[in-house]
């Protein structure tokens, strides 16, 4: 009896759930309650609002979206882009329908933020994105980069490693800088030295500012090129086309090997195109996503050390998507799957 009566409660919490579920979306008043419940869910996020940085040099613009659960998402844009990417939409409505916590911010000189884009280092990048943690979020957090936001990312997480749990990179850019030097003829680095700045074509023929004190500040935070691997631990997640023409695969598999984090995985998707379209890879997106989360938000809040405490944990939270599997903390080793 003592065996099967935890078993017998889930059980019945299950029943009640499905009687719930039953009541609410059948009924017509709870379902236009439903409704109205989502629509001021997803109008949370519609107005823009903007942060002042820490050194008042410049305003951020931003969305958030409030959540009842963990870990909170915050996204990174790419290299010169903005917040109203198809990706940064695409993790905002699974942020909605998972309730959690979700902010998307415009870098400095980008978007709807301040800034002379001009003006802007890869150093004010990184503290755009550190001042949005550390005074828009609260609690374990999983950050999702897409592009130079990927690399953003990992310094972020470096300077952060007790906030950032886990970390999503969507076809990462890293050591930008010295990839455009080497790729450029001689003639646009003479116009780079000579000018002090140029305008470049990315593969989707958008134009790109790129300034020489943007390059030489991008130097600095080279991560391919370290001589030691960074000291990162939280779990990585990695979703890159095999045909990138912008960043190739060696470029990615170069990062890995310079990441101290023992739980990291790429994920390939066969596509040429950096900004990686289609139905497929967002759905790949999505499954990464949600392993990191469930990975991070463990190790953050209920790993004590002893596993026979989380099997016994197991039973109790159950109930949370998180808890179907569980590793140690520093990630070497499977406790239960």
């Amino acid at each position: 009896m003592l065996i099967y009566y935890p078993y017998r409660k889930i059980y019945m919490s299950k029943m009640l759930c499905r009687c719930l579920n039953k009541l609410l979306y059948t009924q017509p008043l709870c379902k236009t309650w439903i409704q109205r419940v989502r629509t001021v869910s997803q109008s949370a996020s519609a107005h823009v609002k903007y942060l002042s940085r820490d050194d008042e040099s410049c305003t951020l613009a931003y969305r958030a979206l409030g959540g009842r659960r963990s870990p909170g998402i915050v996204f990174c844009h790419g290299f010169q882009s903005n917040m109203e990417s198809p990706k940064a939409l695409l993790l905002e409505k699974y942020c909605l329908k998972e309730a959690l916590p979700f902010v998307r911010f415009d870098l400095s000189g980008c978007g709807q933020s301040g800034g002379k884009l001009s003006e802007c280092l890869f150093t004010d990048w990184k503290k755009d994105l550190c001042t949005v943690i550390d005074r828009l979020t609260s609690g374990p957090l999983v950050l999702v980069g897409y592009d130079v936001g990927a690399w953003l990312c990992i310094h972020a997480m470096l300077d952060r490693p007790h906030r950032v749990q886990g970390l999503l990179c969507i076809a990462p850019a890293p050591d930008l800088g010295t990839r455009i030097i080497n790729a450029v003829p001689q003639e646009v680095r003479d116009e780079i030295h000579e000018s002090g700045q140029v305008t470049l074509l990315s593969s989707t023929d958008e134009e790109k500012l790129i300034t020489q004190a943007m390059l030489e500040d991008m130097e600095k935070y080279n991560i391919i090129d370290s001589d030691t691997p960074l000291p990162t631990t939280a779990p990585i997640r990695i979703v890159h086309g095999t045909g990138d023409v912008e960043v190739g695969c060696d470029v990615v598999l170069a990062m890995v090997d310079n990441l101290g984090s023992a739980d990291i995985r790429l994920s390939l998707t066969k596509t040429h195109q950096h900004h990686l379209p289609g139905e497929l890879a967002n759905k790949l997106i999505i499954r990464e996503l949600k392993d990191v989360c469930s990975v991070s938000a463990f190790a953050y809040e209920n790993y004590t050390g002893d596993v026979q405490v989380a099997r016994e944990r197991i039973q109790v939270y159950g109930g949370r998507p998180w808890a179907k599997r569980l590793y140690s903390y520093n990630r070497d080793t499977t406790l239960m799957e």
